[in-house]
């Protein structure tokens, strides 16, 4: 004894409970259809992730490298600066050898100068000798 409306209502509540489950079932498929792409994607954020780690990683090991090579290079720049001023201070020692040489050669060669003209005026007395010799033996 089921009345028009009752049946009618029951009906209707049948159909939406049917559409219902036929849109939860569509719902589900198209879940299922993206499921592969959504879980493409996760890997894909995973990898980039890990790419972010490794690069970070790099990173973190490139600037202990580079603190290294600071640290290196500043020690290279005080050793190269000490050897510039060992080279400046040989340079001047070299300089002032070789002043205190020129100068020796300039005395050697005044001292030559000397003996050359102590010899010549030694060869005209000897000419001058040997002149008056000559002249007292005739």
């Amino acid at each position: 004894n089921i009345s028009k409306t009752g049946l009618n209502k029951a009906t209707n509540d049948q159909s939406a409970l049917l559409r219902a489950e036929r849109q939860t079932i569509q719902r589900i498929s198209e879940i299922h259809k993206l499921r592969p792409l959504m879980e493409q994607h996760a890997e894909r954020k995973e990898g980039v992730r890990e790419r972010v780690r490794e690069v970070e990683e790099r990173m973190r090991k490139t600037e202990q490298d580079l603190a290294i090579v600071k640290r290196q290079s500043e020690s290279i720049r005080k050793t190269m600066a000490e050897l510039k001023r060992k080279e400046v201070q040989q340079r001047k020692e070299y300089e002032a050898r070789v002043q205190e040489r020129n100068q020796i050669r300039m005395k050697v060669e005044r001292l030559r100068q000397d003996v050359r003209a102590e010899m010549a005026e030694r060869n005209k007395q000897r000419e001058r000798y040997r002149f008056l010799i000559a002249q007292e033996r005739e």
